[in-house]
């Protein structure tokens, strides 16, 4: 068995497995650490470890909090616990290994119910998920076709939401598998699930992928269009009316553009805009703040990310912004790049109009 340090590296040694003809779980059983977004491209379900991150996040502000109301504060290390996630790279049937196991684990609704939800990381809602289990028990009683066309039409419409998620097809096929182990149906139900439902099941997560695809296409389009605005931009004053043009459009609602070492113990906002979309005039700050007071104090709740800014491993500054409706990291990671290069052309534009003032002085 070959046991990765993380996902990344999984995914890098899966690829390298099938270049030299070992098949995966059959010659080599492997498994990773992360359960990242990645593992939705690889061919094969990859077993790995959850890492608690909602956890870690809570477990992070606490102790900030702490640091901030009493910075004598000291930290020691928490250790939380992490959740194995079993799929196929390790060689077992479905998440629960086989047949036997899984029949005592979901023997009842409830653990039923729970285990689907764990699969989305209890993203779908706990109503969802027991109307539609109630609903296929009691289905399984009818034999007419009328019902199982009503039936399919139902379980359609969950599986898309089981989808939108963040559930995989390889989990749905993994609740389907134990759905039918576990729990006693009719045998013309259970045929009609198998040539009915399996197809329109694939079917419909195939859409679902499509329907992603595009999105994600569009997304792509609109933020190479915002690089090379940025890269093209002379002046601060430029940078924050594009920043507040363009953003929003990509899910960015607040956005807050400070420079470090402005001044010793000082920060300086350049540019930005708040929920309002209303721009931010610049102004000095405490540097040991993230935002002016004022702005602090009347700041929206959400998700925030400060993005640091550097060129050539020289800091410039943060953007922070409102991440509430925008999540994803290599916009972000982009975003911040961009920027940095912007920032820097800017800084070099305004040298060399400088030094062409002195000398034509």
């Amino acid at each position: 068995a070959l046991i990765c340090a993380s996902d990344l590296m999984l995914s890098g040694a899966l690829r390298y497995l099938e270049e030299i003809n070992v098949e995966v779980p059959g010659t080599l059983k492997v498994a990773g650490f992360n359960d990242s977004d990645n593992n939705k491209i690889m061919k094969v379900a990859p077993t790995t470890v959850r890492m608690p991150v909602v956890g870690m996040s809570h477990v992070a502000v606490e102790i900030l909090n702490q640091i901030f109301n009493d910075p004598a504060t000291m930290v020691e290390d928490v250790i939380l616990p992490a959740e194995l996630v079993i799929r196929h790279s390790c060689g077992c049937d479905h998440s629960f290994g086989a047949t036997e196991p899984a029949g005592k684990e979901l023997e009842n609704k409830e653990n039923f119910i729970s285990w689907i939800r764990s699969l989305t990381q209890d993203q779908i809602s706990y109503s969802e998920v027991k109307a539609f289990i109630d609903y296929a028990f009691e289905a399984s009683k009818l034999n007419r076709e009328s019902d199982f066309v009503k039936f399919r039409d139902r379980f359609l419409f969950f599986v898309r939401r089981f989808l939108e998620s963040g559930g995989e097809l390889y989990d749905l096929l993994d609740v389907y598998k134990c759905f039918f182990d576990t729990f006693n149906f009719p045998k013309d139900f259970s045929l009609f699930f198998s040539s009915e439902l399996m197809p329109s099941m694939i079917e419909t997560y195939s859409r679902y992928q499509a329907e992603v695809s595009y999105k994600q296409s569009v997304m792509s389009n609109k933020v190479n269009a915002l690089k090379n605005k940025l890269l093209s931009i002379r002046s601060n004053v430029d940078l924050g009316n594009t920043l507040r043009s363009d953003l929003p459009k990509l899910g960015i609602k607040q956005c807050y553009l400070v420079f470090a070492n402005y001044g010793e113990g000082i920060s300086h906002l350049e540019t930005g805009f708040d929920r309002q979309l209303n721009p931010i005039r610049p102004q000095n700050f405490p540097a040991h703040l993230l935002l002016p007071e004022v702005l602090s104090a009347n700041i929206s709740k959400g998700a925030y990310v400060l993005l640091p800014l550097t060129y050539d491993k020289e800091y410039l500054g943060y953007l922070l912004v409102d991440v509430t409706e925008q999540r994803d990291e290599q916009f972000l990671e982009d975003l911040r790049a961009t920027i940095s290069s912007t920032l820097k052309g800017i800084s070099l534009l305004e040298a060399a109009n400088r030094a062409k003032d002195v000398a034509e002085k």
